[in-house]
């Protein structure tokens, strides 16, 4: 029954532990995506009149920007349950 008890204790200062150093991270990337997102849409108003591109090419590479980031959200969704589940997170 002691050893339950302190394996309940060493999984929780992992998590406390883990939980400190990943979460700024993750927000720190997400701040990043985000502002990424929005500097998409404000380059258009200058972008498109200084290198000539048509409504089609923007509308184009804009759609492309999204598809891929998109498409790259539910891999790294899965593998991200994968790890958490694998390492014994409660969040997971």
């Amino acid at each position: 029954m002691e050893h339950a008890k302190t394996w309940d204790a060493d999984r929780t200062d992992i998590v406390q532990k883990v939980t400190r150093r990943q979460i700024p991270f993750v927000g720190i990337c997400y701040l990043i995506a985000y502002i990424d997102r929005q500097n998409v849409s404000y380059a258009k108003l200058q972008m498109v009149g200084d290198l000539g591109l048509s409504e089609y090419a923007y509308g184009l590479g804009a759609s492309l920007f999204f598809i891929t980031t998109s498409c790259s959200r539910c891999p790294a969704t899965s593998s991200w349950r994968r790890w958490a589940r694998a390492a014994g997170s409660p969040a997971s």
